[in-house]
């Protein structure tokens, strides 16, 4: 028995304990020489793997195993198989057994003429920590919680079981198929999501962000890049400083704004606030309730069964309201300071409507156009302003329509 344990005893410290670099471990050619670093631990279920203070690329995957096996490839520009053999010595990586797990810890000597690039399989059931200096980073099928933060390089994520943190000084971040919230955060590159079971973070300091199939609520920013959503299953947050928002198939509430891009809503199923300084706002199947605001566009919105409330400085409104059941609330505010307001509604439709247009100068020719009954009213002491008012319907919910440098066009269409 004493002969079996001490057998034990000396294959588990063979396994952990790295040998030195050898003369065969480097090969090559004088410009371009290559060392394949490898060692095996013992892992188990629920242990952790930590990254840190390495250089270059790490590719982290998930197996079904009891054991971390770490590759490292450092590629050397020097001239001669000897140097190769020093500096390798200088720059390769350490690798221990921790308390939890395995650590990967890169040296602090950093040279121009050398590349790493590291691989590490994990037992499925894992967690991983990478810290690096300006790589790539990969982490795939980890059952585990996972944290990257890199200086500057890309990050892909695909197929983790926990949540996910991931900031990166400079690439683009690529995440799909989490089962758990998820943060990330860039100082310059794009974000892209695909897939999240829990809360979703993401910002940017100067690329595009696209989300879809986020099933709860998502928050989103980005200094200067287009803003695109697809199928979230909770509320919306989005803010661009520059760029478009297009949101598709958000089942609740949505908070929305840019700069000086077009916002584009589709398949909205709650309540959306959403302003621009320089776009227009088009829209179509929209739930409502909506508050739009654009400084320099036309709002255009289509199948609409809500109420709006909708201002333009400069630009045209348009308005289809298709509600089927007339009771529901309705109550319509439309404003733009220079453009035409053209609202279509139900010929069913119960409501206050009062229309307006304040004339800019006696050659003003813009008027008021409905097809259905409303009053005229030009009073006497005002002649710069076109007013008609009337109940459809018995009355109900208010629309008010208000212009001062266009027409007014109300129509009926049959439910």
């Amino acid at each position: 028995m004493k002969t079996v344990c001490s057998l034990l005893l000396f294959t588990t410290l063979a396994i952990v304990c790295m040998p030195p670099a050898r003369g065969q471990d480097v090969t090559g050619r004088p410009g371009r020489y290559r060392a394949a670093l490898r060692q095996v631990f013992p892992a188990q279920a629920g242990g952790r793997l930590a990254v840190e203070r390495v250089t270059g690329s790490v590719v982290v995957r998930a197996r079904d195993a009891g054991r971390v096996e770490v590759e490292e490839v450092v590629v050397m520009d020097v001239d001669t198989k000897a140097e190769a053999e020093r500096m390798l010595a200088d720059v390769r990586a350490n690798y221990e057994q921790t308390d939890d797990g395995v650590r990967v810890r890169g040296t602090r000597r950093h040279s121009r003429y050398v590349a790493h690039a590291y691989t590490v399989l994990v037992p499925l059931t894992f967690s991983v920590d990478v810290d690096t200096g300006g790589g790539a980073v990969t982490v795939e099928g980890v059952r585990g919680t996972v944290h990257v933060s890199t200086a500057g390089g890309a990050v892909t994520l695909s197929g983790i079981v926990g949540d996910v943190d991931v900031r990166t000084a400079g690439g683009p971040v690529r995440l799909e198929n989490i089962d758990g919230t998820v943060e990330a955060g860039s100082a310059g590159g794009d974000l892209h999501l695909a897939g999240a079971t829990g809360r979703v973070d993401l910002s940017t300091a100067g690329g595009e962000v696209y989300v879809a199939r986020a099933r709860r609520d998502v928050v989103v920013s980005t200094a200067g890049g287009d803003i695109e959503m697809t199928e979230i299953g909770g509320t919306l947050r989005a803010r661009t400083a520059g760029g478009d928002l297009t949101i598709t198939g958000v089942r609740g509430a949505a908070d929305l704004s840019t700069s000086g891009g077009d916002i584009r809503l589709r398949a909205m199923q709650a309540r959306v606030a959403a302003s621009t300084n320089g776009g227009d706002v088009t829209g179509r199947d929209l739930a409502g309730p909506l508050t739009l605001e654009t400084s320099a566009g036309s709002i255009l919105l289509h199948d609409v069964r809500g109420p709006v409330e909708a201002t333009s400085a400069v630009g045209d409104i348009e308005v289809e309201l298709t509600l089927q059941d007339v009771r529901r609330p309705h109550e319509m505010h439309l404003r733009t300071r220079y453009g035409d307001i053209r609202l279509t509604i139900p010929a069913s439709l119960p409501a206050h409507v009062v229309a307006e247009i304040s004339r800019q100068g006696r050659w003003d020719d813009n008027d008021i156009y409905c097809d259905c009954a409303l009053s005229r009213q030009t009073p006497e002491e005002d002649r710069g302003r076109l007013r008609s008012e009337g109940d459809l319907n018995g009355g109900g919910d208010l629309i008010d329509l208000h212009t001062r440098g266009g027409s007014i066009y109300i129509r009926t269409h049959r439910d």
